[in-house]
C-alpha cells in the first residue's frame, strides 16, 4: 500500500498565480504530477491541465457544497488539457475530485458564479 500526501503548490498561496486552482501529489513512486484548474472563478465552463502529460483515463467528479455529485465522467487529456463545462449548476464553491491511473487523487476547489 502506498501512502498518498497531498500538498498545495503555495507559490502564489495554494492558487496558480492566474486565477487558477493547483494540487500536486505526492506518492513517493513516480514523478510528482500537478493539476491546474482555470479559470477561478468561472461560470460553469473550465479548462484542466496536468503538468505532466499523461495519455491514460482519469475519473473525474464534481461535488457542490453539501457534498451531492453534480458531474462525473471518465476523461482524457490531449496534449494535457481537457474543457470541463458544467451545465444546470448555480453560484457557488465545488470540490473536483480526480482519481489518475496511478492511483493518485486529487481535490480542487472552484467557484462558480452565474
Amino acid at each position: 500500500m502506498v501512502q498518498t500526501n497531498i500538498y498545495y503548490d503555495l507559490g502564489c498561496e495554494g492558487k496558480s498565480c492566474d486565477g487558477g486552482s493547483r494540487k500536486t501529489n505526492k506518492t513517493g513512486t513516480s514523478p510528482e504530477q500537478q493539476y491546474m484548474l482555470f479559470p477561478n472563478p468561472n461560470e460553469g465552463s473550465m479548462q484542466l491541465q496536468q503538468y505532466y502529460i499523461d495519455n491514460s483515463v482519469v475519473n473525474i467528479e464534481i461535488l457542490n457544497e453539501t457534498g451531492m455529485s453534480v458531474y462525473k465522467n471518465e476523461i482524457l487529456f490531449n496534449k494535457g488539457s481537457t474543457n470541463i463545462k458544467l451545465e444546470n449548476v448555480s453560484t457557488g464553491i465545488y470540490i473536483l475530485k480526480l482519481l489518475d491511473n496511478n492511483g493518485g487523487t486529487y481535490n480542487l476547489k472552484f467557484t462558480v458564479i452565474k
